[in-house]
């Protein structure tokens, strides 16, 4: 969730071939990440990537096996409501991906099994990563 102009989504649908959907709110980010997609399916038509515009609390996550949160910006409340939204809709043996350790760090159904340290990415030089099952 988060997917902004979708480069976590094309580096997962690319690089692992996994079916990959970005989620983003903002509509002139989203649309950057659909022309850029179009694009690509012209040269790679088996590329099993899509992009959304909308709320991610709207939409399911039942069918997912791994989830990326952008949460590093989310409120509390949001971070709270999307746990909640996982807690009830993630299916066994899920996987989330986090930013951020707060917004599963007070969750009952999802546990922290991993951490990475110091990842440089465009906002950061040394990033943590959480890794919540």
């Amino acid at each position: 969730f988060g997917s902004s102009v979708g480069w976590m989504a094309f580096y997962s649908a690319i690089t692992y071939g996994i079916r990959t959907r970005g989620v983003e709110l903002m509509v002139h980010l989203d649309e950057t990440a659909k022309l850029v997609c179009n694009e690509l399916l012209v040269s790679s038509p088996d590329l099993n990537l899509t992009f959304e515009c909308g709320d991610m609390l709207e939409h399911s996550i039942s069918d997912a096996s791994v989830l990326l949160l952008a949460s590093q910006c989310w409120d509390s409340d949001l971070k709270d409501l999307v746990c909640a939204k996982i807690e009830a809709e993630l299916p066994p043996g899920g996987v989330v991906v986090d930013y951020s350790e707060t917004t599963l760090g007070e969750s009952v159904v999802m546990k922290c099994t991993a951490k990475c340290d110091g990842l440089g990415v465009s906002w950061n030089e040394s990033q943590s990563f959480y890794v919540y099952e």
